[in-house]
This record gives C-alpha cells, sequence and structure tokens, in this order.
C-alpha cells in the first residue's frame, strides 16, 4: 500500500521538527557546559602575582618529604601549593620535595603525612576545624599532619586540599596565624583567595630579613 504524498510530507516535517527539537536542547546543554565552565574558572582562577627582580644571595632551602600514601590527585595539590609559594618567594627561600625523609638534611626536613581521623582537630582559640597541624622540631623541621579523609568538611566549606595546604606552608616558613583576612587568618582562604597576599609575603620577608619586594605576591583582579 502506498503513503499518499500528504503522508510523506507530514512524516518529513514531523522529522524534521525533532531534529530541530534535538538540535536545540544540543546547543542549550553546550551553552549550559559553558557557562559552568566559566563561572568555575572566575571563582577559581589562578591568582595573579606581581613580578619583581630575584633578590640576590643564596635561598633559604625549605625540604619537605611527601608520603606516598596520599593520592596521586591529592599529592597534585600539594605540589600546586608548594610551585605557587615558590614563586611567590621569589628565589629567596625555596621549598624543596626530596624523595627521601633521610640523608643529610633530615633534621631539616617537614615530614608531610596523612593525619588520622576524618575530621581534622580541634585546635584552642580556632573557630572552624583545622585540616592540618604543623609539628615543629625545636632544630628545625618537623612533621605536617593533613586531614585529606574530611572530605565532608572540605565539601561543606567549598574547600581543597591545595587551599589547606597553601595555608600550611604559611606556618612551615615559620609564620603564626595572622589578624585580619589573610591567608594565615582564623578561618581557611579558598579558591583564589588562597594565595600569598601582600600581608603574608611582607610577613615572610621581614622573617628571612629582607625587604618586602624581594617576594612576590597576589594581587586582587
Amino acid at each position: 500500500m502506498k503513503k499518499s504524498p500528504d503522508g510523506d510530507t507530514a512524516n518529513r516535517g514531523s522529522r524534521q521538527a525533532r531534529k530541530a527539537c534535538l538540535g536545540v536542547l544540543v546547543s542549550v546543554r553546550g551553552m549550559l557546559m559553558m557557562a559552568a565552565m566559566f563561572f568555575a574558572t572566575a571563582s577559581f582562577a589562578a591568582p595573579s602575582y606581581t613580578d619583581h627582580p630575584r633578590y640576590g644571595g643564596s635561598p633559604r632551602v625549605v625540604p619537605v618529604w611527601i608520603d606516598p600514601n596520599f593520592k596521586q590527585a591529592e599529592r597534585d595539590q600539594m605540589l600546586s601549593a608548594i610551585e605557587e609559594w615558590n614563586a611567590a618567594l621569589n628565589g629567596v627561600a625555596r621549598i624543596d620535595v626530596v624523595t627521601s625523609p633521610e640523608g643529610p638534611a633530615a633534621k631539616q626536613s617537614w615530614l608531610i603525612r596523612r593525619g588520622p581521623g576524618k575530621e581534622g582537630v580541634r585546635e584552642l582559640g580556632r573557630r572552624t576545624q583545622s585540616l592540618g597541624s604543623p609539628q615543629g622540631m625545636p632544630l628545625g623541621g618537623g612533621v605536617l599532619l593533613i586531614f585529606p579523609d574530611a572530605s565532608a568538611y572540605l565539601q561543606q566549606h567549598s574547600l581543597s586540599l591545595r587551599d589547606v595546604m597553601m595555608r600550611e606552608i604559611g606556618h612551615l616558613m615559620g609564620l603564626r596565624h595572622l589578624e585580619h583576612a589573610e591567608l594565615l587568618a582564623e578561618d581557611y582562604a579558598r579558591g583564589d583567595l588562597a594565595c600569598v597576599n601582600e600581608a603574608t609575603a611582607t610577613a615572610v620577608a621581614a622573617m628571612l630579613n629582607v625587604p618586602a619586594m624581594a617576594l612576590n605576591w597576589c594581587e586582587p583582579r
């Protein structure tokens, strides 16, 4: 039985309408994905740093050893924080990742280990939980416990392991908690706010006995 010309025309029109609807849905989905990528980039874009000339003299080296029990994704976030701090230190000091916790520099090394428990630690005077706990040794170096298993707390506060490391490396450099809304303030900074700002860089420069302009710091966008 042959279809009438009117039936063929109706079928073609129906198919074209379905294709048009499908195309619209694909386009909308694509735009939503692009918008999500844009807002994620805008909120957590890599911070912009100053580019000051390098300061003369030998750098102060801070060796760190990262426990291999960390997952690769966790290690990558730690290394990202270390790289950002080294850019801020601008050759005045340098954080070196060593392959072994033993050797000539062992007494000066910081050993970064996974802390037990899933809730971090409660520190006296802190409103929020601490997800990193440095325990320094009298002659230098020490142990930095990191609590990456506190994933629920990280998610609730929009924090990443990089945010935690940015703060804790400040402690490794010898800084105590700073006042005001800075990197080492009472609460964790997150995203593109978790960067070595001018106040933090100035405090580190004073400890290293160099001008503040010898270091770099992040600038607001």
